[in-house]
């Protein structure tokens, strides 16, 4: 997909987010014609920006698995 819009947060909104700030959170346009919000995964959030290439990534939470970004290769 392609990044829509971002945003870098860097005020955690619990405790339990403390050790993950800075961290991106995006809208993403996914190539099959859905837009969908989720953190963008690496180590320079504040380098992301509108228009860059992402691909889906799945991160094991406990029970669940959630689906995250990261910059596609190649990209910026």
């Amino acid at each position: 997909g392609r990044i829509h819009t971002v945003t870098v947060v860097y005020r955690a909104p619990s405790p339990a987010f403390r050790s993950d700030v800075p961290y991106a959170l995006a809208l993403v346009d996914l190539d099959e014609g859905f837009r969908m919000m989720a953190n963008v995964l690496g180590p320079d959030p504040e380098g992301l920006a509108i228009g860059d290439r992402v691909r889906v990534v799945f991160e094991p939470r406990g029970e669940v698995t959630v689906p995250q970004f990261e910059r596609s290769p190649g990209s910026p």
